[in-house]
């Protein structure tokens, strides 16, 4: 018994919905996915102050107008003052994007562990060798996937969903 044991009872049905092995393989990886983008999302919109992080990002741009104009008198002075209260405003934004990844790091983590490990998951793959073939070649990876490159093809929609339906387009 692993640490992941009580995963597989509860994901592990992802993995069996269909009579069909390839489909239940590329199914239950896809639903993860979605799954780990929609806690992702919701705790994100949860801790994030998506107004404030707009509000910034606006003030952000104005300033960097400024600082163009600045720099194009070639007036150092306002230049400077400027490129610090821009500094001031990245931390700021960095502080509040990374909140969300304090609580979403270990459950991440663990959820990327038993994908990894999840015998059925890896047998599957050890015997055919991959876990989808593309119709076409990614660069860099190819056409054929395992769980991992499926799951970042399968994150990227679900989140730009996610981010549309929950308003969060401020980043």
């Amino acid at each position: 018994m692993t640490m992941y044991t009580p995963l597989d009872s509860i994901f592990g049905i992802l993995f069996h919905l269909t009579a069909n092995t390839n489909l239940n393989m590329l199914f239950g990886v896809m639903t993860m996915s979605i799954l780990v983008s929609t806690i992702i999302m919701v705790i994100t919109a949860k801790v994030q102050d998506q107004k404030a992080l707009g509000k910034l990002k606006k003030k952000m741009s104005k300033l960097q107008e400024k600082l163009k104009a600045a720099q194009k008198k070639e007036d150092t002075k306002t230049a400077n003052k400027i490129s610090k209260e821009m500094m001031g405003m990245q931390s700021t934004m960095m502080s509040q994007t990374m909140k969300p990844m304090l609580y979403t790091f270990v459950p991440i983590i663990i959820i990327f562990g038993w994908l990894r490990q999840y015998p059925d998951l890896q047998n599957f793959i050890e015997i055919k060798g991959y876990l989808v073939t593309l119709p076409f070649a990614l660069p860099h990876w190819g056409s054929k996937l395992g769980w991992l490159g499926w799951y970042i093809l399968c994150s990227f929609p679900a989140s730009s969903l996610l981010r549309k339906i929950l308003k969060m387009d401020v980043m």
